[in-house]
């Protein structure tokens, strides 16, 4: 059987533990999170439902920026109080957990137990894990006094892959400096307000314009002192006016003139915000760039303005947040990925799709993904681990103790999952939007503490499931409040059946899911005209027809290899799993049963719609439920559907499709 069959791709058989992402309690379910876990839950439902033994437990990530931040908007001026801070963190998970687990347990899922990344026994397995990282690999965990990224917003640390950078419209100034006997020299800069911890004026070694200013100094009234010009070939040339103004710090570019040339330096704020140097000294950094005209005029300054459009790193992983970050050096914790870990784990990603049964060739989404993701890796340079907030797990190492970052803290849960259910295959179902940061760390977590154990433990298959977003077609969430509560409250009115079956009834080439009133009126047509069917006279659903006809073997054939895409649709997160069921019940059945030709053949409709209903009893439980009871079904478990012809489970998917089109051709033809 080829390992893309859809005998394989649907596992039968297999002991599966998915990974349930899980969600920050910092408020309540909104439709976005709902439609999120409802893709979830359809696959965990169907997988058991195709016979695999399926594992899978609610938890929640407590830790990090968003809870510190709902704390300290509580408690207001106490915010600087940390166990009081502490406390608040508690009491909102604590009461977010709650209404939480009412909205999963309407979704379907077992809430019975859950775990927080807080627990005892995951706060250990972080403790180990790190521990041994430090002490036998301190190549890759390693401590020092390195430039950093800083969110004053947040007043965190952050990681390179926490941040992006953005377009964003800002003054830019053309300011002459005098120097003594020389020409004026101009700079250009977009942070007039680090003028004050100014260090150097830098130029490249080849470019002549500037060769007269060597060993000269200019004294900006800026900071009261002599700013030396150095040559640095970290420089371009084609920047700005040729003169870049290195400050302490704008940049990594102004880092690498300060190492390179040996400069001496001092942060140019602090983790409050606060700039430390110079005429601004004392002011945070939008007071001081709203006073910069004020003292160029002052100083009797040349200058002119421009606004233009400039990228700048904004702590974009906080979608509350996009501010621009600050630069400074700082000891903080890093992972270190030399080369040979980023091959490592560039091989991992491609062959992650060739061990998990859900291969790459079978989702064409995953392989955009998977080269977004290696493309990253490739530029990498390190993972800060350490940070600053409150609410979060203590990093225990030999140079001191350091909150942990969450999105360490959140990496093991794969981990976590494996061991607690003695299984060593993981299927991680999560969203594309944190690629570069929930999966991208899960990959180096699960990598190192694989060869620091000997084990392989971790994902092996991943599916992507799409970005929800607003009207505004921006990611759902709470801080942009960008969705309407009518639409969750319309959708899971009496049960989540409808919810369940819309979020993977999507169709679209988009990586997005969108509610759409057209889909969603479409999915009450197809619901009522299953209902329709059921109540025609003579529409038994069954295991066999009671009368064998050509067309009602074809018609079958056709229904069985519906129901075998459709599962493997879901199990592998393709977009629409059900359109062509949805079609084929309005457009064949409806017609087979209209005809009064087709008379005989009622029987054989039957035969289809149990099949049919065995899959929708995997994704609309109560529904299914209702109609057994309403018309006294029978209905055929799924394995009996999916499984029974054996020919069938040997096709690869593209296989089964032509075969489809060919059959459903047959129809088409029989109709005209």
């Amino acid at each position: 059987m080829s390992y893309n069959s859809v005998g394989t791709i649907l596992k039968r058989g297999a002991k599966v533990v998915v990974d349930v992402p899980p969600p920050f309690p910092t408020s309540q379910f909104h439709l976005g999170h709902c439609l999120q876990y409802g893709i979830i839950i359809n696959k965990i439902d169907l997988l058991r439902a195709l016979g695999n033994v399926v594992h899978y437990q609610i938890g929640f990530d407590v830790n990090g920026v968003p809870i510190s931040i709902a704390a300290k908007k509580q408690l207001g001026a106490e915010k600087h109080n940390r166990q009081k801070v502490i406390s608040k963190c508690e009491q909102i998970t604590r009461d977010n957990i709650r209404g939480m687990l009412k909205s999963f347990h309407r979704l379907g899922y077992d809430t019975s137990s859950y775990y927080t990344t807080r627990d005892s026994d995951f706060r250990s397995l972080l403790s180990d894990y790190t521990r041994d990282l430090c002490e036998r690999r301190p190549d890759v965990f390693r401590p020092g006094h390195r430039l950093s990224r800083y969110c004053v917003s947040c007043a965190t640390f952050v990681s390179k892959s926490e941040v992006q950078k953005r377009d964003i419209r800002v003054k830019s100034y053309y300011i002459k400096f005098p120097v003594e006997g020389l020409p004026d020299v101009q700079i250009w800069t977009t942070r007039p307000e680090l003028m004050g911890s100014a260090v150097a004026m830098a130029y490249n070694p080849s470019d002549v314009r500037f060769k007269k200013y060597k060993n000269q100094s200019v004294f900006s009234k800026f900071t009261g002192t002599n700013i030396p010009f150095v040559e640095s070939s970290s420089v371009n040339p084609e920047a700005g006016t040729g003169i870049q103004f290195v400050a302490s710090f704008g940049s990594e570019s102004d880092q690498r003139i300060v190492h390179e040339c040996r400069l001496s330096y001092a942060n140019h704020i602090n983790e409050a915000g606060i700039l430390t140097s110079g005429v601004f000294k004392d002011m945070r950094v939008e007071a001081a760039t709203q006073l910069v005209e004020e003292y160029l005029v002052k100083f009797r300054m040349e200058y002119r303005t421009k606004m233009i459009l400039t990228a700048k790193e904004v702590h974009s992983e906080r979608s509350s947040c996009c501010r621009p970050v600050q630069y400074m050096m700082s000891d903080q914790v890093v992972l270190e990925l030399s080369p040979e870990d980023k091959a490592g784990l560039i091989r991992e990603i491609t062959e992650l799709p060739i061990r998990g049964e859900n291969t790459a060739s079978s989702n064409p989404d995953n392989f955009r993904q998977y080269s977004r993701l290696c493309t990253w890796i490739s530029k990498y340079d390190n993972w800060c681990i350490s940070r600053q907030y409150v609410f979060g797990n203590t990093l225990h190492t030999d140079f001191g103790d350091h909150t942990c970052d969450g999105w360490l803290d959140s990496s093991l849960t794969s981990i976590y999952l494996a061991n607690k259910f003695s299984c060593e295959d993981i299927m991680r179902v999560q969203g594309a939007d944190i690629l570069t940061t929930w999966f991208f760390c899960s990959l180096v977590t699960q990598n190192y503490y694989n060869t620091l154990n000997n084990t392989r433990v971790g994902f092996t298959d991943v599916c992507f499931t799409p970005l929800v977003v607003g009207d505004d077609n921006l990611k759902m969430s709470k801080s942009k409040h960008n969705y309407r509560p009518q639409d969750l409250t319309r959708l899971t009115e009496g049960s989540a059946d409808l919810l369940r079956l819309w979020c993977i009834s999507y169709n679209s080439e988009k990586p997005f899911l969108k509610v759409d009133n057209n889909g969603i009126s479409l999915l009450h047509k197809f619901l009522s005209k299953v209902e329709n069917i059921l109540r025609v006279n003579g529409v038994v659903v069954g295991d066999s027809p009671t009368v064998n006809t050509e067309f009602g073997t074809s018609l079958i054939h056709l229904c069985r290899m519906l129901v075998l895409d459709a599962a493997m649709a879901v199990v592998q997160s393709r977009s629409n799993p059900l359109i062509k069921i949805i079609n084929f019940v309005n457009r064949v059945l409806s017609n087979s049963i209209l005809r009064s030709e087709d008379k005989t053949n009622i029987s054989s409709v039957g035969v289809c719609m149990g099949m049919i209903i065995s899959l929708l009893s995997s994704i609309t439980p109560d529904l299914v439920t209702r109609l057994v009871a309403q018309h006294n079904l029978e209905v055929p478990d799924l394995q009996s559907v999916v499984f029974s012809d054996r020919s069938l489970l040997d096709y690869t998917r593209e296989e089964l499709l032509a075969e489809i089109k060919k059959t459903m051709c047959v129809f088409a033809s029989d109709r005209s």
